[in-house]
């Protein structure tokens, strides 16, 4: 998991158990976005809290 123009903050063994962590952290943080990227770093999805 990357917080923006930051290196990464943490590394997950599962892509699921990373989204759950990026979602928490933006509901946290909200206004604020999350931004999914597929193995290749285009964006797959954005979520929005």
């Amino acid at each position: 998991m990357k917080i923006e123009d930051a290196a990464p903050t943490e590394y997950h063994s599962s892509r699921d158990e990373a989204v759950l962590e990026a979602e928490s952290m933006a509901k946290d943080n909200a206004p604020s976005k999350a931004i999914i990227y597929d193995a290749h770093q285009e964006v797959e999805e954005q979520r929005q809290f």
